[in-house]
């Protein structure tokens, strides 16, 4: 600037500077920002301990939303029976997964898997409304008349809120507002 403009005098100071690692994390760059523009906190005072901080802060809640919402799913030796769908372990290796906590499993590839992992999800909370209860003989999905009703009308339920969500605006803390946005949204 000085040589465009060889008779004005420039001042500057460094108002931010970060650490090289953390411009590599762009998500957590644009949060750790975010989290103190929002709370009105000094963002100068992002040091290497701070964001330690709140790395480590971040995973904490995690893991206790984790641990709270998530890994109950306990397969049984009579899958088969509860759930016709399940064809049981993958011919694949995924040992790395399993060691952090997941549980792989083969479903039938009927083009309705992803609805499969989303009723076992259900389940694995404490959600049972998309549980088959009536018992059949069948023990192939392509044979079990009552699950084969429970996943249509699965598919049926998230097409109705899918629609009620496009068509409705909901506001926070009022009256209509879902229970379970209260599980993703922020604690303040």
């Amino acid at each position: 600037l000085a040589s465009i403009f060889p008779d004005t005098s420039f001042s500057f100071k460094y108002r931010l500077h970060m650490r090289k690692g953390l411009n590599d994390d762009s998500i957590l760059t644009a949060y750790l920002l975010s989290l103190y523009l929002h709370r009105h906190g000094n963002y100068l005072d992002l040091n290497t301990a701070a964001i330690n901080y709140h790395k480590f802060e971040i995973f904490e809640e995690f893991l206790q939303d984790h641990d709270r919402y998530f890994g109950r799913l306990r397969l049984e030796n009579d899958e088969k029976s509860k759930h016709p769908f399940f064809e049981g372990q993958p011919i694949e290796n995924f040992s790395k997964l399993e060691n952090m906590g997941w549980t792989v499993i083969d479903v039938t590839g009927d083009g309705h898997c992803g609805f499969y992992g989303l009723i076992l999800g259900l389940e694995n909370i404490g959600n049972f409304d998309f549980f088959c209860r009536e018992t059949f003989d069948a023990t192939r999905m392509h044979d079990h008349i009552p699950w084969q009703q429970t996943v249509l009308r699965f598919r049926q339920s998230l097409r109705e809120h899918s629609e009620k969500l496009l068509k409705n605006k909901i506001h926070k803390g009022t009256e209509n507002e879902p229970q379970w946005w209260n599980n993703i949204s922020s604690n303040e």
